[in-house]
Parts: structure tokens; sequence; C-alpha cells
């Protein structure tokens, strides 16, 4: 059967990877879907892989019809990866304010994302807010988030890294690791 032939449930699973698995080169693909698909579903998907690749026109359609999202049937995992592309977005066009509320949007959900967590802590890092980027780290850090080496070189966090918390949040996170495996060179250590 032809794509016009499938079911909407089908179609969606196919633009769903046409937009995970297809790169830079499913773009013209997901434009075309999202100005031609009869389905409101289907047309989630394709704005859902515009969106993951930087594409303004998905962060669009987003902006036009996000307010619908729940009722389109998605599952929660659903939302949270889509509050979390969008919030992403947000942050790296430092639009702060934006990022914070999409990044909060995927915690009502998961309440325990450590990447989520942390990247509001990343958020509030650039958004000159110390106070909240150091609270939300530690939640990071609580909910599973042990990744050092990122943290120590993340810009998002320069803000933040001298800060004394900062430091010590680091610290205990290698000691706790050094623990695990004493005999272990840094480098050789879980991450």
């Amino acid at each position: 059967a032809g794509y016009d032939e499938l079911p909407f449930r089908e179609r969606r699973a196919l633009v769903f990877e046409i937009g995970r698995l297809g790169g830079a080169e499913a773009i013209p693909c997901l434009r075309a879907l999202l100005r031609e698909e009869p389905s409101l579903q289907v047309k989630l998907a394709a704005a859902v892989g515009l969106l993951r690749q930087q594409d303004p026109l998905g962060a669009e359609w987003f902006a036009r019809h996000g307010q619908g999202l729940p009722r389109l049937g998605l599952s929660k995992r659903e939302l949270a990866a889509i509050h979390m592309d969008m919030g992403l977005r947000h942050l790296g066009e430092a639009r702060f304010q934006r990022a914070e509320a999409e990044f909060n949007k995927v915690l009502a959900v998961e309440p325990r994302n450590e990447i989520a967590w942390y990247n509001l802590a990343c958020t509030y890092s650039r958004w000159q807010k110390v106070e909240r980027a150091l609270e939300a780290l530690r939640k990071a850090i609580e909910c599973g988030f042990d990744d050092t080496k990122h943290m120590r070189k993340d810009p998002d966090l320069d803000n933040i890294r001298e800060d004394p918390r900062f430091k010590a949040m680091i610290e205990k996170i290698e000691k706790e690791r050094a623990a695990e495996d004493p005999d272990a060179e840094p480098e050789e250590r879980p991450e």
C-alpha cells in the first residue's frame, strides 16, 4: 500500500521514524507533510521531526497548535519529549522564560527526569539566576545526573562554576564514584 492508503497510526509511526532517523535530509519531506497531511496527529509527528532538526517551521507549528497537544492522544513520554525539545530550542535562542516553562512541563510529567532538571539548571545559570540554577542542579544530581566531566565544561554553567556549592556538588559525586571503585584511575571510573 502507498503512504496515502496507510491508516493514520501507521503514517504517524512512519513520520516519527523519518523525523528521528532522517536527519537534515528529512526536512523537505517533513515540511511537505506539515503542509499537506490531513491528520493532525501525523502533522504533529512531522512538527516534532522538524523541531529536532532545529527547523523553525516545527517551532512555528507548535506555537500555533501547542495548546492542543494533550488532546492528540500522546503518551506522557511523548509530551515530555516534545517539551524537552522545545525547551532546548528556547535555551539555545536565549529565551529563558520560555525554556523554563518547557522544562517545567517536562518535570510536571516526569518529576525525576534528571536531564530536564539539568537543562533547567543551565537555563537559570545563563539567566543569571544563581540560586535557582544551583537548586535545579542539586535536583538533577539527586535524580541521577552524574556526568561531572560535562558539568565542568558546559558553557551553560559558566555563571555558577566558581560557586563553592557547585564545586562541592562535583566533589561529592567524584568521592562517591571513587568509593565504588577505589583502585580505578579517575578516567576509568564509570560515569
